[in-house]
């Protein structure tokens, strides 16, 4: 009877890591899209202002202290995009290139529409 109840404990508590895990990373993923696309609006109505990179500075830091968390528990390799495109769009930026900020925008977007597609809930993940 001990065996049972220790093995269902286990088990409950692997199910709570796999549900909090997906939430944390949906949450943090949300945030980030949301903040791309706050980005996106700044630079669309005033490129050469300092809102812009300040904006874009801010991002970086929110998903560095994002990043260290989603390492413990998801592969860095899917999430590694995200960062380098982060600071691809921050360079474009402080050079003043705006048609290339807003390609490089648009290939933050996906990288995050497509970690959000591909990091889901499996039920394999438990087991």
């Amino acid at each position: 009877m001990k065996r049972i109840l220790t093995i269902w404990i286990l088990f409950i508590c692997l199910i709570v890591g796999a549900v909090w895990e997906q939430i944390y990373l949906t949450n943090s993923l949300n945030k980030l899209e949301e903040k791309t696309l706050s980005l996106e609006k700044t630079i669309q109505l005033d490129f050469n202002s300092n809102s812009s990179l300040k904006e874009t500075e801010e991002l970086e830091a929110f998903w560095i202290e994002h990043e260290k968390v989603l390492c413990l528990i998801i592969n860095y390799k899917e999430i590694k995009d995200i960062i380098t495109q982060i600071a691809t769009l921050k360079q474009t930026i402080i050079q003043g290139d705006q048609e290339n900020t807003f390609i490089e925008l648009e290939k933050l977007k996906s990288y995050v529409t497509g970690t959000k597609n591909v990091i889901g809930f499996n039920i394999q993940n438990v087991f």
